[in-house]
């Protein structure tokens, strides 16, 4: 027997070998028998989506949490949008990769608790709505 899998397995050729998954992801065993008759059967392997949304950051320039970083696994569409206290937007992205610097219209915003609100979609189709705050630290 030997599996086919794009994830990390201890072993491919052993009946119990360990799983490191980083998607929704398919593994298939297939096996032979001393006749040279080959069956397989298909394991499909769902990992719950995750979102992590920090409650501040400071952009300041020294290099360290100087973005609004929004963090996810199995994320299949994102929107986000940061609103100032007057309910003004002031920034919007619908790519998870793309964060927020603590600029408006270039210039850097004043310390404050701005409001997030995120729309997005995860493995399951299930479109999901967050609404938060966070700080911007100076």
């Amino acid at each position: 027997y030997y599996w086919k899998s794009e994830d990390s397995l201890t072993c491919i050729n052993c009946l119990n070998p360990t799983l490191t998954p980083y998607t929704t992801s398919e593994q298939i065993l297939f096996a032979e028998d001393t006749n040279g008759c080959v069956n397989s059967d298909t394991v499909n392997l769902f990992l719950n989506s995750s979102l992590y949304v920090p409650n501040s950051f400071t952009p300041n320039g020294d290099g360290v949490n100087d973005q609004f970083v929004v963090l996810g696994e199995e994320i299949t569409s994102f929107e986000l949008q940061i609103f100032d206290r007057w309910g003004l937007l002031i920034f919007t992205s619908d790519d998870i990769s793309k964060h927020w610097n603590g600029t408006y219209r270039n210039k850097q915003v004043q310390q404050d608790v701005y409001v997030w609100k995120l729309k997005y979609t995860d493995h399951t189709n299930q479109e999901k709505r967050l609404i938060g705050h966070v700080s911007v630290i100076k």
